[in-house]
């Protein structure tokens, strides 16, 4: 742990996260990796501080996207692919706060959003195959790069009208758009953008980095969550208990159209749904190591160990979550009851929290010792929250809407597993779960 803490306090100048990103995916010609403090100051300052605000659109959303995406099920179980579903969902919940709601239904817009990601994947694995030395020339003629840069196109056609709505004329300072209205997010991040970067071009990429960095991985921990509770029937009745109790003392709210919805506060006080999303993302992670960084120049760690410039530096993420010397959930830590680390207890971190004074610990978003999943210090995920919040309201969704199970074909073989690719572990996107409509169904979420 302490070479854990050393990483954490060096300087960007020394190892850098964003250097890596830069490196892996070919930033000179897809721009993954380059400087984005505006895009972070956007998340961290302004978005996740209007989750509140936000909550009665994507929860609208929400339900359109359900209604779309589910609309085939019905009183009898219908089997339907798990991930495909949660992308289709997930997409239209960002892409409400990002884009607002007219292009966030569109399905071009949809499909460059959520296919970015994949050909950007692509350069990465492509120039793999090559030197370093040969990276620079072969790239320009990569198929996948070219499919990256008509993205980049239509994502900067599309901001071109949504920038005439907010940009001032005559000089004056972009007006900053309320959470929850249309152009809201593009005005947050026009504070933080000089001048001369104002334009459609910087914005379609900030928008394509954004779809980069989170909407994949919000999808593959939102489908991993739904197939362990498909997994895991006996977590369902408690979840349901928890949620109506919550809305027993903090009722829904009605959004200024006249629909409930269910609150942050609320949302905030369900701590076996937390807990259950963050076992979910211990026991799935969508990679085995985690904290990645590349160095900038050679560095001697207190242990005596060297690394030279240019090493891709990373720790065992999953081994770490799962090892007894966890210092919160191994053996050293605080005995709750829980079942083995290999094993799955949705209420692990829930029976933590029951303890006095860790009312407001070992949430789902914590980062620390013993808490990797969305890394830690200045480099820690900023929009954590925010894709928290997105999956819990389409976990209430399916709890209070559906019944939910593995096909029985299925069931005997335990939890679906992913593949694995390297270091990643992939969501496998044929696989299916069976939804059912509940006899009695909730209003918001």
């Amino acid at each position: 742990m302490s070479m854990f803490k050393e990483v954490i306090d060096l300087p960007e100048d020394d190892m850098s996260f964003r250097e890596l990103v830069h490196f892996m995916f070919d930033g000179r010609h897809t721009h993954l990796g380059e400087n984005v403090d505006e895009l972070v100051s956007a998340i961290r300052i302004d978005l996740t501080k209007s989750i509140g605000a936000l909550m009665p659109i994507l929860q609208d959303e929400s339900r359109l996207a359900f209604a779309g995406a589910l609309k085939d099920v019905k009183d009898d179980w219908k089997a339907v692919p798990a991930q495909p579903t949660a992308l289709q969902v997930v997409s239209r919940l960002a892409g409400r706060v990002f884009v607002g709601p007219e292009l966030c239904r569109q399905p071009e817009y949809l499909r460059t959003s959520t296919v970015f990601t994949a050909d950007a994947a692509m350069v990465r694995n492509e120039l793999q195959q090559y030197s370093q030395i040969l990276r620079p020339w072969a790239a320009p003629f990569l198929a996948s790069l070219k499919r990256v840069q008509v993205h980049l196109r239509d994502a900067r056609g599309w901001m071109d009208p949504v920038i005439a709505e907010i940009l001032s004329r005559g000089g004056e300072k972009p007006k900053v758009v309320p959470a929850g209205n249309k152009g809201a997010w593009i005005s947050w991040l026009l504070k933080y953008l000089p001048d001369h970067e104002k334009t459609a071009k910087k914005l379609g990429l900030i928008q394509m980095q954004v779809s980069f960095a989170s909407l994949h991985t919000t999808t593959s921990a939102t489908t991993n969550a739904l197939l362990d509770l498909a997994t895991y029937p006996q977590y369902v009745d408690g979840l349901r208990e928890e949620i109506e109790a919550v809305l027993a003392e903090d009722p829904e709210a009605v959004d200024e159209l006249g629909q409930l919805y269910i609150t942050k506060t609320a949302v905030a006080k369900m701590k076996k749904l937390d807990s259950f999303l963050k076992e979910s993302q211990r026991l799935t992670p969508l990679a085995f190591d985690g904290l990645s960084r590349r160095t900038h120049k050679s560095h001697t760690f207190s242990n005596g160990v060297k690394v030279p410039k240019g090493v891709l530096l990373t720790f065992p993420m999953y081994a770490a979550h799962q090892s007894e010397k966890n210092p919160i959930i191994g053996a050293q830590g605080v005995d709750t009851g829980s079942a083995p680390l290999h094993e799955f207890d949705g209420y692990r971190f829930a029976r933590l929290r029951e303890m006095p004074g860790n009312e407001a610990k070992y949430q789902a978003t914590a980062t620390g010792l013993g808490q990797f999943t969305f890394g830690h210090g200045p480099n820690a995920c900023p929009g954590r929250f925010f894709a928290l919040y997105i999956m819990k309201i389409v976990m209430i969704h399916i709890l209070r809407n559906y019944d939910i199970r593995l096909p029985p074909e299925v069931q005997a073989a335990g939890r679906p597993r992913g593949r694995t690719a390297g270091v990643s572990n992939l969501v496998d996107s044929t696989v299916k779960i069976e939804l059912r409509q509940r006899a009695t169904s909730g209003a918001g979420a």
